[in-house]
């Protein structure tokens, strides 16, 4: 089978709430493991998305695949794994076998236990650092509008943030006051949490930092402002 990436199967692995190359591919965040199978050279050339049984409806509605099925669709001899990611391994290397794949192609972030389990089957895999790469670079027009409203929306809470640092009063310590009580970086940084929350975003913390612990590289901040 040619080894050349534009006709070789592509198999991409992990969990596409952390696996940002995965989650490219699929365009579907769950987190449990999964498998994304692009099988081509073949007269049933298509994608194929393997993921928890219970996610199967959503993924078959939402996830960007052919297909979508579950690990219990396809059960080695020897039957599958108790263990969630160790099953998603077996049935991914199984379903290559059943689709006569002899070699697949792969980027860095493939979980060895995938890897494990395909080259058990006697399939050969091909490592490519450029696989994905220029994909992600490049933004398609569902990518931009989300870039520009996460970027709208990011901008409105620096904006609530200033807001409420130049509106507040100071007490005779030069504390900055909000609703009666000393405006600390925890305080701030809640209310920039929850109003992103309501956006619905989710939003890793925030630095409020302010005064010389705000030239300390990544300091959260914490304290009166």
């Amino acid at each position: 089978m040619p080894t050349d990436i534009a006709t070789t199967s592509v198999v991409l692995a992990g969990v596409p709430k952390t696996n940002y190359s995965l989650y490219h591919r699929v365009r579907f965040v769950v987190g449990d493991p999964t498998a994304f199978i692009q099988i081509t050279g073949t007269t049933d050339d298509h994608t194929m998305f393997i993921c928890r049984d219970i996610e199967l409806q959503r993924a078959a509605e939402h996830a960007n695949a052919d297909r979508v099925s579950c690990p219990a669709d396809h059960p080695p001899a020897t039957g599958l794994s108790g263990d969630r990611e160790t099953a998603t391994a077996q049935a991914t290397a199984q379903y290559l076998i059943n689709h006569q794949v002899v070699e697949i192609i792969t980027d860095r972030s493939l979980p060895y236990i995938f890897a494990y389990h395909i080259d058990r089957a006697g399939i050969k895999i091909h490592y490519s650092p450029a696989l994905g790469v220029m994909e992600r670079r490049a933004k398609d027009d569902q990518e931009i509008q989300w870039l520009q409203a996460a970027q709208a929306t990011t901008e409105s809470a620096i904006s609530l943030a200033c807001e409420i640092i130049a509106n507040a009063n100071a007490d005779k310590d030069g504390n900055l006051l909000h609703g009666g009580e000393i405006l600390t970086a925890e305080i701030l940084r809640s209310i920039v949490d929850v109003f992103l929350l309501e956006q619905d975003y989710s939003n890793p913390r925030s630095i409020i930092a302010c005064g010389p612990i705000g030239a300390d590289c990544h300091n959260y901040g914490t304290g009166p402002l």
